[in-house]
């Protein structure tokens, strides 16, 4: 015997299906009398769904990218930092004019104590002394390599120095290394 199942009604009214808004006519007036498209190749087409991706994590384009803020720190030394870095960038700048000036001021001399044929000159407390030109001595590993000496004998003859704070004080602002050499 074939079984019935019994389908339990509710007493509800039936809930009536939302009208659907009426299509418009082509070519016709639409909404609040604008014009609605008719379909045509030149119809406005919905944008394709693309899943969002996340853009890759940028890479620093310098070492200084990679150093903590200054933000972390509280808010007096975090002052005190800032302070004490553009203080000492302006130091800086003040250092390289005048090692740039001292240069031109010893170039001048030397042309002035050569022009004479002067061992040097001197004024009331001021003196210049000028040996000529000179060069220096140093010892290069390499040639020590080159004429004899073993690794292991340059190895052993290094000695550790006195331990020294590491710290630079760079406006990133400014170029450096080769970019400078370039700009001159």
């Amino acid at each position: 015997m074939a079984q019935k199942q019994f389908v339990k009604q509710s007493k509800a009214a039936p809930v009536a299906a939302p009208a659907k808004p009426k299509a418009p006519v082509k070519g016709g007036l639409g909404y609040r009398g604008h014009q609605e498209p008719t379909g045509g190749p030149r119809a406005p087409q919905p944008a394709p769904q693309v899943a969002k991706r996340r853009p890759p994590e940028p890479k620093p384009e310098r070492k200084a990218d990679e150093l903590p803020l200054v933000s972390v720190m509280p808010r007096r030394e975090m002052d005190l930092a800032i302070s004490l870095m553009s203080e000492d960038v302006a130091i800086q700048e003040v250092e390289a004019a005048n090692k740039q000036r001292r240069q031109e001021i010893k170039t001048e001399l030397a042309a002035l104590a050569e022009a004479h044929d002067m061992p040097g000159m001197r004024h009331g407390q001021l003196a210049v002394y000028y040996g000529g030109e000179k060069t220096k001595w140093s010892l290069n590993r390499a040639l020590l390599l080159e004429n004899g000496v073993t690794p292991q004998q340059l190895e052993d003859s290094m000695k550790e120095s006195k331990p020294f704070v590491d710290l630079r004080i760079v406006d990133l602002s400014k170029p450096r290394g080769k970019a400078r050499e370039e700009e001159d």
